[in-house]
């Protein structure tokens, strides 16, 4: 019967008379084009992609390691999340209505910050190293969707298509690069050698993003995807 109704929704589309629309433009995967219309936006990509694997690959292993019951583990990898709401939501508001790469840079420092205390703390109570924890995943996955936003803010329209694969590559590479590095390290050092990886990187971005603003112009807020509500446009006055 499914597979009736499906066949017979097709119809309607079939018989149309409407010219069929044009073929989209292929998109390809480009750093270097993508480089030119946002190193920031890049950079991000290239930078979250390890920390995120990071932040929510090892540190499971950490805390099994460090002697956390499987329950305590399962527990505070469900809260982790909650950072997304803590911070993503006032971190993408701020961004709306200024620099984004102010905000990605603060992202980044919070996010190297909270990993340092999470190894500073490491062996602490469930609860206080829950909340850094939170704290350390909102950080860092707020620098994702702020690192989209900005570029798609410097992106054309035809562009983006384009953009948008290269960015997700990125992210893709850096995730699989990096928790390679930090497997190596760890076997080596011991699973707390993933909190200095995570905190190198963070601040290497960090660093090239304030190089970014210092050396170039601030993105104009009026390109950026604001969201404050926009009342319709008046109608056409038309002549008598």
């Amino acid at each position: 019967v499914s597979v009736l109704l499906a066949t017979l929704s097709i119809l309607p589309i079939g018989l149309t008379t409407l010219p069929l629309p044009a073929p989209p433009t292929p998109g390809t995967i480009s750093f270097r084009r993508a480089w030119a219309v946002s190193p920031v936006g890049l950079a991000s990509m290239l930078a979250v992609g390890g920390m995120s694997l990071l932040a929510g690959g090892f540190t499971p292993i950490h805390l099994s390691a460090s002697g956390y019951t499987k329950d305590e583990v399962a527990l505070l990898m469900f809260a982790m999340p909650i950072g997304t709401l803590l911070v993503q939501l006032p971190a993408g508001w701020i961004s709306d209505r200024m620099d984004r790469r102010i905000v990605l840079a603060g992202c980044a420092i919070l996010s190297a910050v909270s990993a340092a205390i999470c190894g500073v703390f490491d062996g602490a109570s469930l609860l206080l190293l829950a909340a850094v924890f939170i704290l350390w995943d909102g950080a860092t996955e707020s620098v994702y969707s702020i690192g989209n936003a900005h570029a798609g803010d410097k992106a054309k329209k035809e562009e983006m298509v384009e953009l948008s694969a290269t960015m997700l590559f990125a992210w893709s590479v850096s995730g699989f690069l990096v928790p390679g590095i930090a497997t190596a390290l760890t076997t080596r050092f011991g699973t707390i050698a993933y909190f200095p990886l995570a905190i190198t990187i963070a601040l290497i971005f960090a660093a090239f993003v304030i190089w970014r603003i210092i050396t170039t112009e601030t993105a104009s807020h009026r390109r950026q995807g604001a969201t404050s509500p926009h009342g319709a446009a008046a109608p056409a006055q038309l002549e008598p």
